[in-house]
């Protein structure tokens, strides 16, 4: 538990990424370090925050903690979503933890997502955890809009909102 923090912390993302959550704390402090509450900060270039975590790193680090299934790192998850670079890997990763929690945030930024890729990230999540009244109007909208969702009719249909007949 002891040494230089970057050490920590690089020794919690190897664990983790093996599958070992016993550096899950580590972990999880490294992401919210890096996705602080004050929204100046988290709308600067990932290297240049105070945490130390690169654009890289911090895709590792997310994808590690949807691999464990980390419950507990869901709050700093839901809140790194204002990361735009980012947010494709954030919603992929909240899928893969499953807590509920995450579908409101997940929805709202569904709502007014202006890049295609993450639209299709945000309605897969909310589709694996079970959405359906939070899917239904931003599926409306990005459906009837000039670029529309890649896979949209699929997504609504697993997630039971069309009706087979």
């Amino acid at each position: 538990a002891g040494g230089p923090p970057a050490m920590r912390r690089l020794a919690a993302l190897a664990f983790a990424e093996a599958g070992d959550d016993r550096g899950l704390a580590v972990l999880v402090a490294w992401v919210r370090e890096a996705f602080p509450r004050e929204r100046a900060d988290v709308e600067a270039p990932l290297p240049e925050r105070a945490s130390g975590m690169s654009h890289e790193r911090a895709r590792e680090g997310i994808a590690a903690l949807g691999g464990l299934r980390a419950k507990r790192a869901v709050p700093v998850l839901v809140h790194a979503l204002a990361d735009v670079r980012l947010r494709p890997h954030v919603a992929k990763t909240l899928g893969l933890i499953g807590d509920d929690f995450a579908r409101p945030s997940l929805a709202e930024r569904l709502w007014a997502e202006p890049y295609v890729t993450a639209r299709v990230a945000l309605a897969e999540a909310l589709v694996t955890l079970g959405g359906k009244a939070e899917l239904r109007g931003p599926l409306v909208r990005w459906l009837g809009a000039p670029d529309p969702l890649p896979g949209g009719v699929g997504l609504a249909l697993r997630a039971g909102l069309v009706p087979i007949s």
